[in-house]
């Protein structure tokens, strides 16, 4: 069926030659029977292709059984618009390219206004009622906008100026409205309408396109009405248009297939021409669906043809039986076997629920096949803390970072041992080590005021004992730590582990990570180091203590007792009570003995200041809970009692 260039419909009719009329009854007895016979076929033939699609789990989606695309082009316009000369030649591009796409295609040539309504009518009529078709309209010719931006129009030639005949025109141009209209009456699944006009974007309103361009999905079938124009209002038409050559590349070289997955949505049309036309020309593609909700959540989709390659790709992977995905396309499971693809690099994935992904860049040769052999990695996830407190709101602090405020409840949180902190104005600090098991959640409640913590685990699994207590150091079940021994001179020296709560035994286990070593025994000066215990190590560390100096300190009291041993840093600042009274002297001679006391040795007075400083030192770099990056290995920083210059 042709179409003739003023919109009436013409059909194609057999040349009248000399031949005789038996000759000719006898041709047109043989084409009649032809056409009845032939009938059935040529009905089947116009129902088109089915097209079938797989979604983004491999399914297979049967979206279309016919596929029908009305192209309408106004170029001799003739009541006052300027002419679009380029527009046949382009129709005639698009014609090609649609049927390439497996569309039956109706062309409609410089319709006035009741022919381009009948175009529209008859062409919903005969293909808009079938529940599985695809429905394809294309304008090209000059659109029109009122109102600042509420109502749009498509004009047809006999279409006077608005702004010299303002009736004259809304008589004879398509209200969008209509079109609107003519959308909701079809019961065909999909239907994109594409203009090569321009509208203001308020005719189209929509959502913000999506950055990411979507997969197809069992949701993609569902009905949809989608619009695309070629510019917003007040932009220019160009002599020669962009917009359509655009849209005419991006089926035939596959360019607005923007996540690789050899489909071309609707939406990633939309995006591609919205990104694609500004670069040549002054106008922004608008894009949107029908603003009603039952017509609005499928996608339109065309198919992209790719050709046939000569490589293979053979893909295994442990565990298997995952998804193996080329390019960002579900192509199976593994293991499979994938032929006829393309030479070039391509993106392979494997995915499985529970493992990490696995992703790898491989380079195709020509004529080659390559193998593939995945091993996937279990996802490792943390364990549950569940915080609460004696006074709710407490804020609580995960390895002195702000967590929240309790009652709380944290998950994904790293195996391993971390310290819980909790804070509450007016009340007194809580702090406490934990060790986090994965998998496994672990509750604490945090007594700021009323003495020491509760902390309930879980019970162990049927092969496996209860986890210990907080008193008794980190599980015992958990075999990722390591072991400390401390030999310490003198034998009776103390040793204490300064930033954990249970006590110190030989050869207790501790989870890797640093630790503050404190020894001390009465009369020695007291060392703490900061150790590092790693993975599967056993620490052995021995500690000798130095000897407290001794000084004499000579007193000129008058008692039989001429001198006294004194501890250094216990030397008397000033006479006490008892003994101003037991003297004989007078209170004056009694005070002035205090100035008389023979003073330390020049040397021991700055090593005791050096030690003093070393204290300072440790409590700026180290902290309550650990050395920083630049204090990490052995420190001996001195007697943690002794705060002050001697």
């Amino acid at each position: 069926m042709a179409v003739h260039r003023e919109g009436s419909l013409m059909k194609r009719m057999p040349h009248k030659n000399s031949a005789k009329p038996l000759i000719v009854k006898i041709i047109s007895t043989f084409f009649a029977l032809m056409f009845v016979c032939g009938l059935k076929v040529y009905a089947n033939e116009t129902r088109g292709i089915n097209v079938a699609v797989k979604d983004d789990s491999g399914q297979e989606l049967l979206l279309y059984k016919g596929s029908y695309a009305l192209i309408i082009g106004v170029s001799d316009y003739t009541n006052g618009w300027p002419d679009l000369r380029s527009i046949p030649e382009e129709l005639d591009h698009i014609e090609e390219t649609l049927q390439k796409q497996g569309f039956h295609v109706t062309r409609v040539m410089n319709p006035d206004s009741k022919a381009l309504n009948t175009a529209f009518e008859n062409f919903i009529d005969q293909f808009g009622f079938e529940p599985d078709n695809r429905l394809l309209f294309f304008f090209s010719g000059h659109g029109h906008t009122r109102k600042g931006g509420e109502k749009g129009y498509l004009v047809p030639v006999d279409a006077p100026d608005p702004q010299r005949d303002k009736i004259g025109f809304l008589r004879k141009a398509i209200p969008m409205a209509q079109i609107l209209s003519w959308s909701r009456q079809m019961e065909a699944k999909h239907a994109l309408f594409l203009f090569d006009s321009c509208f203001s974007g308020t005719v189209f309103k929509v959502k913000a396109l999506p950055k990411r361009p979507p997969h197809i999905t069992r949701s993609t079938s569902l009905p949809v009405r989608q619009y695309i124009a070629a510019g917003d209002a007040g932009d220019t038409v160009p002599a020669s248009s962009v917009f359509t050559p655009a849209f005419i590349d991006a089926l035939e070289y596959g360019w607005a297939d923007l996540n690789g997955d050899n489909y071309i949505s609707g939406t990633e049309l939309g995006i591609y021409l919205q990104e694609k036309v500004p670069q040549y020309a002054a106008q922004t593609p608008q894009y949107g669906k029908i603003k009603d909700y039952k017509l609005s959540r499928g996608d339109y989709v065309f198919i992209i043809k790719s050709k046939s390659g000569s490589c293979t790709l053979q893909i295994e992977s442990s565990p298997s039986n995952a998804k193996v995905l080329v390019n960002g396309r579900i192509e199976g499971t593994s293991p499979c076997e994938l032929k006829g693809i393309n030479p070039g690099r391509l993106t392979v994935e494997i995915k499985k629920e529970g493992y990490a992904i696995w992703k790898e860049q491989v380079l195709l040769r020509k004529d080659r096949s390559l193998e593939l052999k995945a091993v996937l990695k279990k996802n490792v996830s943390g364990g549950t803390i569940e915080v609460q407190s004696d006074i709710e709101q407490s804020r609580w602090y995960l390895d002195g970072v702000l967590a929240g405020r309790t009652p709380d409840k944290m998950k994904n949180v790293p195996p391993g041992t971390h310290r819980i902190t909790v804070k509450a104005k007016g009340h007194s600090e809580w702090s406490d080590l934990i060790n986090v098991v994965e998998g496994e959640s672990i509750s604490v409640k945090a007594r700021l005021d009323s003495g020491p913590s509760e902390i309930d685990r879980p019970a162990e699994k049927e092969n496996k004992s209860a986890q210990a207590r907080l008193d008794s150091g980190p599980s015992q079940i958990d075999r990722k730590g390591g072991r400390i021994y401390v030999n310490a001179t003198p034998a009776n020296a103390q040793v204490k582990i300064m930033n954990i709560r249970p006590k110190y035994r030989q050869g207790m286990f501790l989870s890797p990570g640093f630790y503050r070593l404190n020894v001390s025994a009465a009369g020695y000066i007291t060392q703490n180091y900061w150790i590092k215990l790693t993975k599967d190590e056993e620490r052995h560390i021995s500690i000798q203590l130095s000897p407290l100096h001794k000084a004499t300190v000579t007193s000129y009291a008058p008692s039989k007792e001429k001198s006294k041993v004194l501890e250094p840093g216990a030397l008397p600042l000033k006479p006490s009570p008892e003994s101003a009274e037991s003297s004989s002297l007078p209170a004056a001679a009694k005070l002035e003995s205090t100035s008389q006391v023979k003073p330390a040795p020049a040397k021991e007075v700055i090593e005791n200041i050096k030690r003093a400083f070393v204290v300072w030192k440790d409590s700026l770099i180290a902290g309550p809970t650990g050395p920083t990056e630049e204090s990490k290995g052995n420190l001996d920083i001195g007697d943690p009692s002794r705060r002050g210059a001697p």
